[in-house]
């Protein structure tokens, strides 16, 4: 035991002289894959297990094309949604909005994933030519008017064939 401890003393007291300088040696290559890209161009078949493997990735969510007006208070909300409840039809809204000068935002083809919450959750609740109820949010009140939907659907490969190439290349 007293050895040991000698021992360990020791070491501690010269540790320094024990130690070695660290080195490395580095070396790299460059490459520019745009040199052999042509070199992994994958083929049809391999395209084709990659989209029958990877199904999920190419599923189109359902999208809805819909006008939307937006105000700063309930009031004015209340008072355009008076005006409009009893016009039917998506194109007759658009065409009072625009006579009134009512601003409004047109917007084509968003999932439910590219709008606020609070007006997807009312506007995948609607049917086509639906106007919603005053949706309030963070930022404002809004109203709805439904005018497309675009129900999901699974890609056809032939749609995602390049992209799919595109991914296995790269």
């Amino acid at each position: 035991n007293n050895q040991e401890s000698i021992l360990s003393d020791y070491y501690q007291k010269n540790i320094s002289n024990y130690m070695s300088k660290e080195a490395r040696s580095l070396k790299y290559v460059l490459i520019n894959k745009e040199n052999y890209q042509n070199s992994f161009v994958p083929t049809d078949n391999e395209i084709f297990e990659y989209y029958n493997n990877n199904k999920d990735l190419f599923l189109k969510n359902e999208t809805r094309s819909f006008l939307q007006f937006n105000f700063k208070t309930l009031k004015e909300a209340e008072k355009i949604k008076n005006k409009i409840k009893n016009i039917v039809t998506y194109n007759d809204i658009l065409l009072f909005a625009e006579n009134e000068k009512i601003k409004f935002n047109i917007f084509d083809d968003l999932n439910k994933n590219e709008i606020l919450e609070e007006i997807s959750t009312s506007l995948f609740s609607l049917k086509i030519n639906d106007q919603s109820p005053i949706i309030k949010s963070p930022v404002a009140y809004h109203l709805v008017v439904l005018q497309n939907i675009k129900p999901s659907r699974q890609l056809l490969l032939e749609e995602v064939k390049k992209e799919i190439s595109n991914n296995i290349s790269e």
